[in-house]
């Protein structure tokens, strides 16, 4: 019997040094630490007795790893909640950013690439609008914003 646990406890020590290395390279969430561990090959006890033990150190925080994703530059809330829901943390990206942030980081990148698409015309604005969209902006909010800089009737973009 006293065998098995210094076995166990070995493998408790090396799973509790992969958790500090992988902490060390990437903020993970808990659902992401503990799908590390489990493919490590820990047991569920196990790991969640280490992420009880790295919450306690405060080294594991599910919203500071929401926060973190909403201070992200070029991208809207639809791209911030699915980063959020691929890394397991329960939070709503529009709590995360209000609706001012959020406008204002899409006039910021707009304003980067505006150059680009209006020399395009009618296919520069339908490119913007993709590129916007796929970056996780609301497609009303893009297309009334670009219709503001490209001066395009919605009427003209029909067809």
């Amino acid at each position: 019997m006293e065998n098995q646990n210094p076995v166990k406890h070995v493998e408790l020590e090396q799973l509790k040094a992969y958790a500090f290395r992988a902490l060390a390279q990437k903020q993970l969430s808990e659902h992401e630490l503990r799908t590390r561990l489990i493919r490590r090959g820990a047991t569920p006890e196990q790991s969640d007795a280490l992420i009880e033990l790295l919450k306690s150190y405060g080294y594991l925080n599910d919203q500071e790893v929401a926060r973190t994703l909403a201070r992200k530059r070029g991208v809207g809330r639809g791209y911030i909640q699915q980063k959020l829901y691929e890394k397991g943390v329960k939070a709503n990206a529009k709590t995360l950013r209000d609706d001012e942030s959020e406008e204002q980081e899409l006039r910021d990148l707009m304003e980067r690439n505006l150059q680009k698409w209006q020399r395009d015309g009618e296919k520069g604005f339908r490119r913007a609008v993709g590129f916007l969209v796929r970056r996780g902006f609301e497609y009303g909010k893009v297309l009334k914003l670009l219709k503001e800089e490209f001066q395009l009737d919605i009427a003209d973009l029909d067809g």
